[in-house]
């Protein structure tokens, strides 16, 4: 509020010399006091600009505080989004290199036992054969010494087609009997491979 301009009381005109000097001193002491008012009037003023500036400025800094605040806890919980983002990566990597190396060792021990079975079943296949042949040979040798005791029979007591009771005749017959079932064996061998 502002206060309205002094203006001097007019002097009445039939005034004594002391009333007159009276009437000015109160004059102006009454003009000193609105004086007085006006400057308390105006430090009033510029106090409560003062202030309201202040709180404006105060209000200015709470919400740059505020927007400060606001902007770190962003970045703060963007720079924890980005960590966990980072830490899952890794902890994936990881997992993925622990199961590529699982795989590989499960493809190398496949590959191993793959190969011991190979080599088993080559060590056997060969046995198989080595029995074969040993077994072929010793029928081989039964089949010459039957046949070497035949000639040796027929030498002595002549044809033996002529003969059925004759030792060669029996052997020759033993010997087709053998070669037949050994050729039924070959037979049935080749028919499985």
């Amino acid at each position: 509020m502002t206060p309205e301009p002094y203006e001097s009381a007019p002097m009445p005109e039939d005034l004594m010399a002391e009333e007159y000097k009276a009437l000015t001193v109160k004059q102006a002491a009454a003009e000193d006091r609105y004086d007085e008012v006006v400057v308390k009037h105006k430090e009033w003023k510029a106090a409560k600009a003062k202030e309201a500036w202040a709180e404006k400025l105060r209000l200015k800094e709470e919400a740059c505080a505020a927007k400060l605040e606001a902007l770190r806890q962003q970045d703060l919980e963007k720079e924890h989004l980005r960590l966990e983002v980072e830490e899952k990566e890794q902890l994936q990597l990881e997992a993925e290199e622990k199961q590529w190396k699982l795989d590989l060792e499960k493809k190398e021990l496949e590959e191993a036992a793959a190969k011991k079975a190979l080599e088993e079943a080559m060590v056997k296949k060969a046995l198989e054969d080595l029995a074969k042949e040993k077994a072929k040979e010793l029928e081989d040798k039964e089949n010459e010494n039957l046949l070497a005791a035949t000639r040796i029979a027929s030498d002595e007591e002549g044809d033996s087609k002529l003969d059925p009771g004759d030792l060669k005749t029996i052997a020759m017959a033993e010997l087709r009997k053998r070669c037949e079932i050994a050729q039924g064996k070959k037979k049935v061998g080749t028919a499985r491979t």
